[in-house]
Formats: structure tokens, sequence, C-alpha cells
């Protein structure tokens, strides 16, 4: 069977869900007009000025993602034209802007700052939001990492919490109880009631005040329960600078309801969009790296998602069949072959190695091309659980041309029908 590249305007998964938006390119070049004043939250966390660029560590077929030790390393993201920290103080400033003008009236604003560029961040954000917006200056503090001997090691990211109006801003602390235990070394004297629960009391003149020992506690300005993501970790995706879901959610259900938009407008690793989305909240995510793209869209295969994102045009090979089945097309994947080109950053890491069919493809989806619209309906996608892709999926026998979406462990993105 032969197959050919084919083109839509954006691809559409058929899940479920509230659903989402995720698009690669320059946020600031983005059509995002349409969202104006509509956005609950946004969180920003920009790049940061530093002559070292986060890496992307993409595991290579079965054997990378089984054994940690067969990946092919890219830089995380592009470089957004920043050359200097006047070119970086404009670039946010712009971010910042157009953040402003998508928020809701009632919206919040969540920016996470680089340390080397704190003081001047905090200034751009006062002159764009005003000062009487600023609500948090949050500090997320880990146990992992930042030993060092020439100084205080690092353990601590700082995110600046604003409103659009403070006055009009939705909040819901009692959304987030922490899970931390509450501290009951203290002085006040320890009581059980009728139902066998502790509590404790306090009486300052005329009232007494209660404090049940198992009663929900709830964070403040100091979060030091969410733990850093390591290659260990669940949700590690090879990402240097990849956030936990856990971080997101709290943000996200402080700030939102469910039905609300929350928009991460440097999406990198998708952490955001998969929290916002778990929770029942519509979600808009941006990046300009297509590395970020595919992983997040790998993270969302099981989510509602709008992806626009451009199709590769390079020199690749297809080995692939359809049969028609009773209710289904059965679609197999076969061979996915790419220029010797291509393959030169893993020979040259690891030597002339053999390859098999299926090592180059990251995940690929099934589905069907109507009226320029590639509806996904099926996919296969590499993970450390499950990290061999299915050979043969199924698409439901709807109307439209049957095809294929391959992303590669390159970012690429490539669409295929049969003729």
């Amino acid at each position: 069977m032969i197959w050919q590249r084919a083109f839509c305007d954006y691809e559409q998964s058929s899940f479920k869900g509230p659903g989402g938006l995720l698009v690669n390119g320059d946020v600031l070049n983005l059509p995002l007009g349409i969202y104006y004043g509509k956005i609950q939250c946004i969180y920003i966390d920009p790049p940061a000025i530093s002559d070292k660029s986060p890496v992307l560590r993409m595991p290579i077929g079965k054997k990378g993602w089984e054994m940690g030790d067969f990946y092919l390393e890219q830089p995380a993201f592009k470089n957004y034209n920043i050359n200097s920290s006047e070119d970086y103080a404009s670039f946010l400033r712009a971010v910042l802007e157009l953040s402003h003008k998508l928020l809701s009236d009632s919206g919040s604003l969540f920016f996470h700052i680089d340390d080397r560029f704190s003081y001047q961040a905090r200034q751009i954000v006062d002159e764009v939001f005003g000062t009487n917006n600023f609500i948090n200056e949050i500090i997320w503090h880990y146990k992992t990492g930042g030993s060092a001997k020439r100084f205080f090691g690092r353990r601590h990211e700082t995110i600046l919490y604003y409103s659009k109006n403070h006055q009009k801003r939705y909040f819901n602390i009692y959304g987030v109880p922490s899970g931390k235990k509450r501290d009951n070394k203290n002085h006040l004297k320890r009581h059980t009631d009728y139902t066998g629960k502790s509590y404790r009391t306090l009486k300052s003149g005329e009232r007494k005040y209660i404090y049940y020992d198992d009663a929900p506690t709830y964070p403040n300005d100091v979060w030091d329960d969410i733990v850093q993501i390591t290659a260990r970790n669940r949700e590690y995706t090879g990402f240097d600078s990849q956030k936990p879901e856990a971080l997101f959610e709290r943000i996200i259900l402080s700030t939102t309801k469910e039905g609300d938009y929350f928009a991460d407008l440097m999406c990198g690793s998708g952490s955001s969009l998969v929290a916002a989305s778990n929770n029942k909240r519509q979600f808009i995510g941006a990046d300009i790296s297509p590395y970020a793209v595919s992983i997040s869209r790998k993270r969302l295969s099981e989510h509602r998602v709008k992806v626009l994102t451009p199709l590769m045009q390079d020199s690749v090979m297809l080995d692939a069949s359809v049969l028609p089945g009773i209710g289904f097309y059965d679609v197999s994947l076969n061979s996915y072959t790419v220029s010797p080109e291509d393959t030169m950053p893993i020979t040259d890491t690891y030597g002339n190695i053999s390859l098999a069919p299926l090592d180059l493809v990251d995940q690929w989806y099934a589905g069907l091309i109507k009226n320029k619209v590639f509806y996904s309906f099926a996919e296969s996608v590499r993970t450390k659980e499950e990290p061999r892709l299915l050979r043969k999926l199924q698409v439901p026998l709807l109307k439209g041309e049957v095809a294929i979406m391959i992303v590669d462990i390159f970012g690429r993105r490539s669409l295929w029908k049969s003729s």
C-alpha cells in the first residue's frame, strides 16, 4: 500500500472532557485575540537568562525507555532572539502585556521568575499589572539538590502572584488543602470529643478557640510540600526544568472554577495542561519549541485537545497498511525511515548502531481526515510504563480518509493518508 503526505488545518482528538488548545509558535505572534478577557488564570515560566540552555533527553525506542541510557539530547527550547538583558526585559514586558489582555477581570497571573533577573522582573510586572494588584511572593522550597561549597545551596524558586483587578479577584483557599499534619507540639490543652476525635483549646478573654488535630491545613506563601521532578519521578519526560503537576493543581484549584480557562504561554513539558484538564478546566498551551509541543501532546493523549502545529516536509518513508473490519479499520504501522543525515546526532554519540523499524517514532495516532481536520481516534505513545509502541490501532468506520499522524524523536510531526 502506498502512503502519501497529507495536510490538515489542525488535529482534534476524540476524547471527551473540557478540551483545550495546544499551539506551536511564538506566543507573541499567535492569533489569541478571541481569548481576550476570557482567561481566568495564566502561568508564565519564561526561559531563564543563562549560558547553559536546558536540554531534553529523548529516549530512543523501547531500549531507551527501558534502560535510560540510550537517548537523544536536544535543546529544550528555541531562542526567542534574546541576546541581552534589554532584549529579555522587552520580551517579558510584551508577554505580560499580552497576559493582561487575556485575563478576565477576576483573573490571576502566576509568574515564575528567574532569580538572576528577579528584581527587574518584579518592576516590569508592577508596571504592567499595577503594584496594588500584587498578591503574594510564593516561595517553592524543595529538599532535593542545592548543595554547594562556595555559596548557600539553592533550594527554592519564586513565583509572583498578581491579580488583574484585586477587587474582583477570585480565590478559594479551601480548594487546596495541603495535606500537611497540624503541628500539635504546643502548650494547648488536649481534649477528646464524644466521637473520639482529639482537639485542643485556647482561651482568649471571653472567647474559646477549638482546634481539631485532624482538621485540614492550608498552604501559606512558602510551598515546601511539593517535590521537585527528578529522573526517577513517574512524571519525568526528559525536560531539565520540568515542574510537577502538583504545583499547578494548587495554582489552578485556588484561582479557577470548573469550566474556566487556564493558559500556560510557555508550556514546556505540559504539566500545567494535564493538571488543568484533569481538574475539568479548559486550557490553552503554547510553546515555540516543537519538542515541548510533542511532549505536551503525548501527555494529553487521553484528553480532548486541538493541536495547531506545522507538519514537517523532510524526506522520510512510511510503511503501513489499512484493512477494513467489522465497524473498524485496522491500521498497522510497520516502519518509519528517515534520511542518514537525520540520524547523525545518534551516530555521533553511539556509533553505527542498528535501529529497529519504529525506534525513531515516539508516538503515533490513527484517525480520519475530514474537512481539512485530522480527527485522531486511537494512539500509541512511548512512556516508562509502556515503552513499546503498539503496531496496530483501530479507527471507526466513519466518513473521511484514513490517516496516520507520526511524531518522531526529533519533535517532527507528519500526516499520511493511503492512496
